[in-house]
């Protein structure tokens, strides 16, 4: 016990070494190019904009003057700018209006208009009401409006400016109509330039690096990833035989997306795989998993129709991230997602198809700024073979800045069994903090509720829906376990407290965890883990764990990813106990 002890501190010790000195020796930040020689462009993910070509910038205008752009959109050229935002001052006897401090002409032949309906004229404007402009700029930065917009002001909307960029400062600045522009940390662009990449119809996830696929002409295009893994699990049983399980798996996965004229459009995802146990005698397990394999409608105005094989997933994957042969409607507005459906069976992670349950499930989302992101979801399943009908109900909030992000999350679960009256709650929540030498500090607990008293017929003990991963990201590249890369808990009847080193540069990232579990009520019966867990239902403490995630991008489209793990048992598991322990890497080249 002591020597098995002795060398998993002394394997943490040098992998805390390692990390550090990277930390050290790897610059916080890619640094861009401040003196501006020969810097003409800017590069976001698969995507690229130069000076002179049109973009339409979204987001928030500071007392400084300069905008910190949220969302980038390239544009085709028309010969023409767009300015949306608050009317600050309106002069009816030089028919000009200002906003965001550019004065826009009105002529005689300006439309203008509320939504659709045309307006009798600029009187019927006032100082505060959002309008969008559309016109011509002279050299003086005078506007001449071809058509002045009214819209309604929802929630806290963005400031937007379209025109051809005058020019590249650097890496994360530019300016556009004299006005000096900043991208934010985690900006999206999106490339709606006619005969632009279909990058963003592969549906890649954000922890795989945004290459292009395969473009077949303009009616769609294939990418995908090749893969392949080495794990090994050492005591998973948590006893003193010590066996050591090791697998190695190689996969390829393709993803191709094709229009169907201009209102549909088809979608697969196709992996094949194979895996072997090293030291076993069976023969080589093989598996071909079609994991999507659906259809898109556009119905009318921001509704569209998905039906087949389709992935439910929250941002957390705290909810879902599972594939159902479902369909549902797609309601996508500017700020706002609203989803809706119901499905036949799903695919669970091991592949074997259920197809004894139903179910009907309903998101929505509202991104009311960057600071702040509310979703609730929905779940209701009518489980045939264990006889219960239980309900979901999650809501998801969270929210950035430049140094720092937050988020909190609440569920609750009801409905019921054959025999039972199902309730339990559980909640996730925490924060990161950007320190000046570019490292990430974080810190959460989560907690599901357990069942205190058994004698009576109401289970009160959180149980999540199945379909979840609960894999997050932190400071790094790639999403982690939330609760533990080697133990991977369900949250039921458990308290996690985890505390988080993490750093990202430009080529190499990680992530240092600690965990805590603890039993919210002590039971012999634990949640379901990857670890034979054998709680005495005395003591609540169960353990901790420890991870080290490491990251590399070699190149463009190809990562290599390292992970180490310990979890050492608590008082609360049953003795003779003794450590486990993981070592895993991970290869993937995406194209």
């Amino acid at each position: 016990m002591r020597r098995t002890t002795y060398r998993g501190a002394m394997t943490l010790a040098r992998c805390a070494a390692l990390l550090v000195c990277l930390s050290v020796a790897l610059p916080s930040e890619a640094q861009p190019d401040q003196s501006n020689s020969g810097t003409t462009s800017i590069r976001l993910g698969a995507g690229r904009v130069r000076a002179g070509e049109r973009v339409r910038a979204e987001g928030r205008t500071t007392d400084a003057g300069l905008m910190r752009v949220e969302r980038l959109r390239a544009k085709d050229a028309d010969g023409s700018v767009r300015i949306e935002g608050q009317i600050t001052e309106i002069d009816h006897e030089l028919s000009t209006v200002t906003l965001m401090e550019f004065t826009v002409t009105v002529t005689s032949t300006t439309r203008i208009l509320d939504g659709d309906q045309a307006l009798p004229g600029l009187a019927a404007l006032r100082a505060g009401d959002r309008v969008e402009v559309r016109g011509v700029i002279d050299a003086e930065r005078t506007v001449t409006a071809d058509r002045l917009r009214r819209s309604p002001v929802v929630g806290n909307p963005r400031d937007e400016l379209e025109a051809p960029i005058d020019r590249v400062i650097d890496q994360d600045t530019f300016e556009l109509l004299g006005r000096r522009m900043v991208l934010v940390l985690g900006v999206s662009f999106i490339d709606d330039r006619q005969g632009a990449s279909k990058i963003g119809q592969l549906r890649r996830d954000d922890d795989e690096q945004q290459v292009d696929g395969i473009r077949l002409g303009s009616w769609g295009v294939i990418g995908g990833r090749l893969q392949g893994t080495y794990s090994t699990i050492s005591n998973a049983a948590l006893d003193r035989t010590s066996v050591r399980d090791t697998e190695v798996r190689s996969a390829a996965q393709v993803v191709g997306v094709a229009d169907l004229g201009p209102k549909a459009q088809v979608y697969a995802k196709v992996e094949v795989g194979r895996s072997h146990a090293l030291g076993s005698t069976q023969a080589p397990l093989r598996d071909l998993r079609v994991k999507e394999a659906n259809a898109r409608l556009h119905i009318v105005g921001p509704v569209e129709l998905q039906a087949g094989r389709v992935r439910l997933r929250d941002a957390f994957e705290w909810f879902a991230d599972d594939y159902l042969d479902a369909a549902r409607i797609v309601v996508s507005a500017d700020q706002t997602r609203v989803e809706f459906g119901g499905s036949y069976g799903f695919r669970v992670p091991n592949g074997r198809s259920r197809s004894d349950e139903r179910q009907v499930f309903a998101t929505i989302t509202h991104e009311f700024n960057r600071s702040l992101v509310v979703s609730s979801f929905f779940l209701g399943r009518d489980d045939r073979t264990r006889r219960e009908r239980p309900m979901w109900l999650f809501v998801e909030t969270s929210g950035r800045g430049s140094q720092f992000r937050y988020w909190g999350n609440v569920a609750a679960r009801g409905g019921r069994s054959q025999n039972e009256v199902l309730r339990g709650w559980a909640f996730d929540g925490g924060g990161a903090l950007r320190t000046r030498g570019g490292l990430w500090l974080t810190a959460s607990v989560a907690r599901g509720s357990g069942d205190a008293d058994r004698s009576d017929r109401v289970d009160r003990t959180f149980r999540q829906t199945g379909l979840e991963d609960t894999q997050t990201r932190l400071a790094g590249f790639k999403r982690i376990h939330s609760y533990g890369e080697l133990m991977q808990p369900d949250l039921s009847n458990l308290r996690v407290f985890t505390f988080g080193l993490g750093w990202q540069g430009a080529a190499a990232s990680f992530d240092a965890v600690l965990h805590r579990y603890r039993q919210d009520v002590p039971y012999r019966t634990p949640a379901d883990t990857a670890l034979l867990i054998r709680p005495t239902g005395m003591d609540g403490l169960l353990g901790h764990e420890v991870d080290g995630v490491l990251t590399f991008r070699l190149r463009t489209g190809v990562d290599l990813t390292v992970t180490g793990g310990t979890y050492v048992p608590g008082p609360a598991q049953v003795r003779p106990h003794r450590p486990a322990f993981l070592l895993k890497s991970e290869l993937l080249y995406f194209f």
